[in-house]
């Protein structure tokens, strides 16, 4: 009984040697909790803000992924209509292309025409060339058939050597209406008739309405035929003609060389006229001929037409825009540190 009672006694001081190693030992494992407790809520708090800022940033991308949709949408509908522009633009140059092959044709054509206006132009010049040289042969018949002299006045040297006379009546004609003009010494004055030596040179001898004298000068020239005449006077009478070739010393002035000069030797010959001796020249021959045949033919019909009307439009208006400020930030520095090792120990 008595050991039975020492056992239990020892029983119960060892249940109470093990019970407060226990009691240290679970201090110890709650002491090494806490400490490890304390990062593990600092990591907490860092990932609640870490997190906090990736839900942000998320948010940022939903929004921008949105404007790309929104810019390949835009970029989709725009595309469209440069195809549609691009067809339209194939279609009008197949057009310009046929109508640069209607203008060539045409042209060439037109090339013949203008060569054939400037062979015909170059004939039809021609032909006013000769229609202006008949007409003056015309007008020219016409004035000695209204202006001209119906008897021999005898012409010849006057008393003044330097002057010319007539020694009959002249019946003469201007306009058509009759006049008489006397004999008259003295009558025709040479003043402006004037010819170099070794030259000829004539003179026509005129009365006009009043029987007034009236002379018209010729060109000078090498021979008596290289001689030209005056115009054919509107309002006179040519009665005659004087002729000179100076073959003596020095030149013959009219008015003042006597027409029988033996120094300068006028060998002045004297030729009554009813009318200007070029009156009735044949005109020149004709030199204008049929122009060849017309070479340009009315071109191809134009086989060109307006290019459809154009089927691209602007596109719509662009829909997408810069996403938002980003809201995200970098979050605030970690603050978990390692947890110290245990120090829990059997």
């Amino acid at each position: 009984m008595a050991n039975k009672s020492i056992k239990q006694r020892l029983q119960a001081m060892t249940d109470r040697r093990d019970s407060g190693q226990h009691k240290f030992l679970l201090d110890a494992i709650l002491v090494d909790l806490a400490a490890h407790l304390t990062p593990v809520k600092a990591s907490i708090v860092d990932y609640t803000a870490g997190r906090a800022e990736i839900a942000k940033l998320v948010t940022d991308y939903t929004a921008g992924r949105a404007e790309i949709v929104k810019g390949i949408a835009d970029y989709t509908a725009g595309r469209a209509e440069i195809v549609k522009d691009i067809a339209d633009y194939a279609a009008g140059r197949a057009e310009v292309v046929k109508l640069v092959t209607d203008y060539t044709a045409g042209r060439a054509e037109l090339v013949k025409v203008i060569a054939d206006y400037a062979a015909g132009r170059a004939e039809v010049v021609k032909l006013v060339t000769d229609l202006t040289a008949a007409r003056t042969a015309l007008v020219n018949a016409r004035v000695a058939l209204t202006n001209m002299s119906l008897a021999d006045g005898g012409i010849a040297i006057a008393t003044a050597k330097a002057k010319i006379k007539t020694v009959a009546t002249i019946n003469h004609v201007i306009a058509g209406v009759f006049y008489t003009k006397g004999a008259t010494d003295d009558f025709w004055v040479l003043t402006g008739f004037d010819c170099t030596n070794g030259q000829f040179n004539k003179c026509l001898l005129c009365i006009d309405a009043s029987a007034a004298m009236q002379i018209v000068v010729g060109t000078e020239g090498a021979s008596a035929g290289a001689v030209v005449l005056g115009a054919i006077p509107a309002a006179y009478s040519v009665v005659g003609m004087v002729l000179v070739n100076v073959t003596g010393t020095g030149d013959f002035t009219g008015g003042t060389t006597e027409l029988d000069d033996g120094t300068v030797v006028p060998n002045a010959v004297y030729t009554d006229l009813s009318f200007h001796p070029d009156t009735f020249a044949a005109p020149a021959a004709i030199t204008a001929v049929n122009p060849a045949a017309v070479t340009g033919v009315a071109p191809a019909a134009v086989t060109a037409v307006a290019p459809a009307a154009i089927t691209a439009v602007n596109p719509a208006a662009v829909t997408a825009s810069g996403p938002a400020a980003v809201t995200a930030v970098a979050p605030a520095a970690v603050t978990s540190v390692d947890p110290g090792s245990l120090t829990l120990v059997e």
